[in-house]
């Protein structure tokens, strides 16, 4: 920075200067510093000069900026999201009720549920679909070429190809899944997007799902590392809880409604038995209903 010829810094006054830089994407904190004076002699001024002496030279600049932890950190942040959630609609198993003579029994309580799409080597899966919503925040622009990578996805045998661009199924080895953003991201702005899957036949504790994203710019490989999302269901019902709606939990078949009752408690007395109940699993023609203790 130079002075103009006729410029003159007075002492102990404050004096500012602003100028913009552009920012890369790699992840530092800087510290600047005042690294030297140069100024021209006259008559009034020795060569002994404050100016050129190590006191006022080297020294490092602190930041004055007190509004944000963000803006305090002098530097640049990594590519980063700065919020990320996940969430399910229900966690009922992936079966639907019998359709053919061919099925696998199935134990359900103290009753007995028999679903033909229960063939766990045909996967034939009857409306049972659930919903999963993924919602994050970038601190940086990314474009719709990104590619996002969604680890740990256990408890779901499918992810609809019609909700997510996949760019394949998921790996059954590494339980992970790869998709392209249909839409340009803007930094600090929240992408809510649902997609629907289905849940597998078997039971599956909730596992801690991650993502990651990649993407070039002017060739350069751009990367927002491995990041665990949150779950983000604060609020249950009567059917489910909150750990319910964890993502990638799965329930075991069971009755989450049980309750009778009967009409007159008196002997040699025509008694109504009413009895309610609500399964986690859909039922079908075929389906058989055992009700013992009577």
């Amino acid at each position: 920075m130079d002075l103009s010829p006729d410029a003159v810094l007075k002492p102990y006054t404050v004096y500012s200067i602003k100028f913009n830089l552009k920012s890369t994407y790699n992840n530092v904190t800087s510290k600047f510093y005042v690294e030297s004076f140069a100024q021209s002699y006259t008559a009034s001024h020795s060569s002994q000069d404050c100016l050129s002496s190590t006191d006022c030279t080297g020294k490092e600049v602190t930041t004055s900026v007190t509004s944000t932890a963000l803006k305090q950190r002098m530097g640049v942040c990594g590519p980063q999201l700065v919020s990320g959630t996940i969430e399910q609609s229900f966690p009922w198993p992936g079966c639907g009720g019998p359709s053919s003579n061919s099925y696998t029994q199935m134990s359900l309580g103290e009753s007995e549920y028999v679903p033909s799409a229960f063939r766990a080597e045909q996967r034939q899966l009857y409306n049972a679909h659930n919903t999963f919503t993924l919602k994050f925040t970038p601190n940086v622009d990314i474009p719709s070429a990104a590619m996002v990578t969604l680890s740990n996805l256990h408890g779901i045998v499918k992810i609809s190809s019609s909700d997510l661009n996949l760019t394949s199924a998921i790996n059954s080895a590494i339980r992970n899944v790869v998709f392209k953003l249909n839409n340009n991201v803007s930094a600090y702005q929240e992408l809510s997007l649902a997609f629907t899957v289905t849940n597998d036949v078997t039971p599956s504790d909730p596992q801690t799902i991650s993502i990651s994203m990649t993407w070039e710019v002017d060739g350069q490989q751009i990367m927002i590392p491995e990041t665990v999302l949150h779950n983000a269901a604060t609020n249950g019902n009567d059917l489910l809880a909150v750990a319910d709606l964890q993502a990638s939990r799965v329930n075991a078949p069971a009755w989450i409604i049980r309750k009778i009752k009967q009409s007159t408690p008196f002997p040699n007395a025509d008694n109504s038995i009413s009895v309610e109940l609500a399964a986690n699993v859909e039922f079908r023609k075929g389906a058989k209903i055992s009700i013992r203790g009577l």
